[in-house]
């Protein structure tokens, strides 16, 4: 009874936190939406400050690390892999860094610490990165360490295995992101491949299928663009098209390009073999892994948050403010997007244009294709940008960039491929679901 304990409260917990939405002052979200709401309605300033801080120290350490190379840093084994780097690794987490301090400070030019650019990269996204990141890696044993994993994977596997070609236990990744955060499932993801869990082509199929941005997000940008009314569609729309795309994904022939091996030193340390859903099976395995969940599941996961904060957060500011730079005050976007206008105006969709142009734009920040498009007074226009931003997934000023530091080695030439890929896949499926419905 008591090893059974061990995995039931820990893993209800995990639930709880993670997956079930929580109605609290007047607000329902998921707990690492109520904690953003915390942050953001009372410490933003402070948390903004302690990102000022840390850019600070970033800058000293990693150019210290990589080329002073002092016996502190090279002595210990963590400070030695967060900033010890390449040069081009050095330039963009400085730079990155340099951004974050002149955007706290309004000292700079206008391009970079701009409402639209750096301003909305610092102010709006990483402050509530920095929470979700903290917060959710902390609870995150709660889904990883007692058996949760293990008891659905058991039980998804003919679900995930047969519509996606992942492991069934894929599927808390899905559900982690679809109600909670996309940049987190990419976390679970990742070190789920770092474990052997997951081949890197499983990996990639789950990280560029199933991060989708939370549902609290979803029904903000629903609401700003007139279909708060009309939710479950907007939302039911992009549920559909991403589990569709996901699907074609999963047997295109350029997956294969991606090994289907674990990775190495780690070696396989999942058994999924066979169809057949066994509840006696599935709760055994759950119960054993649970066994060796304890306190210290928790404490581990200390320096991955430090890691995050110093490395992560840098090269999201530097990748998301050059994206919105580009979107915002250049004219790259409105070329690129110049081939697929004819296509919109033979569909008969209104602002021809500007859809193309939203459409695109998508890759440098999935908010600004909202911004683009609220203007316009066609409602299938807005409808198609609105839910589009969702399924394309990957947006530099966060996923794309998280992607690129992850173990599963992606560059940016195939961030913007997958971008590409699930924008092609995605609009079919939305201007038919506007047409027939908006």
């Amino acid at each position: 009874m008591k090893k059974s304990l061990k995995f039931i409260l820990p893993s209800l917990l995990g639930i709880a936190l993670f997956i079930l939405p929580i109605t609290f002052n007047g607000t329902t979200t998921v707990f690492l939406g109520h904690a953003n709401g915390f942050v953001k309605n009372n410490i933003k300033d402070q948390v903004l400050f302690y990102g000022m801080l840390i850019s600070v120290i970033t800058i000293i350490l990693s150019i210290l690390g990589s080329l002073v190379k002092p016996k502190f840093i090279e002595d210990n084994e963590m400070l030695d892999s967060m900033f010890n780097m390449s040069l081009g690794g050095l330039v963009v987490r400085v730079v990155g860094a340099l951004f974050y301090i002149m955007v706290y400070f309004k000292v700079g030019p206008e391009m970079v610490i701009g409402e639209y650019t750096g301003g909305l990269v610092v102010n709006d996204f990483i402050g509530s990165l920095l929470v979700t990141f903290t917060v959710g890696n902390l609870i995150l044993p709660f889904l990883l360490d007692f058996g949760l994993l293990e008891f659905l994977g058991n039980l998804s596997k003919p679900i995930m295995r047969t519509l996606f070609k992942v492991p069934g236990r894929s599927a808390v990744d899905a559900i982690t992101s679809f109600v909670g955060d996309g940049t987190l499932g990419i976390l679970v993801t990742d070190e789920q491949h770092a474990k052997g869990y997951y081949t890197k082509r499983e990996a990639i199929i789950i990280s560029t299928c199933f991060s989708v941005v939370g549902i609290s997000f979803t029904s903000f940008v629903a609401e700003e663009l007139g279909f708060s009314e009309r939710f479950p569609l907007f939302y039911g729309t992009i549920i559909m098209t991403c589990i569709l795309v996901a699907m074609i994904i999963a047997r295109l022939p350029i997956m294969k390009r991606y090994p289907d091996e674990y990775m190495k030193g780690v070696g396989k340390q999942i058994s999924e073999e066979g169809a057949q859903v066994d509840l006696k099976v599935a709760y055994a395995t759950a119960v054993k892994k649970a066994e060796g969940g304890n306190i210290a599941s928790f404490s581990k996961m200390l320096p991955a948050i430090v890691n995050i904060h110093m490395t992560f957060i840098p090269t999201i500011v530097f990748v998301g403010t050059l994206g919105l730079i580009t979107a915002e005050h250049t004219q790259i976007f409105n070329y690129i997007a110049m081939p697929i206008i004819p296509l919109f105006k033979a569909l008969n969709i209104p602002d021809a244009a500007l859809v193309a142009k939203a459409s695109l734009v998508g890759f440098t920040d999935m908010y600004l294709p909202t911004i683009f498009i609220k203007g316009s007074e066609h409602e299938i226009s807005r409808f198609i940008v609105g839910t589009l931003s969702f399924t394309q997934l990957i947006f530099m000023a966060e996923t794309g960039s998280i992607l690129l530091k992850t173990k599963m080695k992606f560059n940016i030439l195939e961030v913007a491929g997958f971008f590409l890929l699930r924008t092609a896949l995605s609009l079919p499926i939305i201007i038919i679901v506007a047409k027939l419905f908006v």
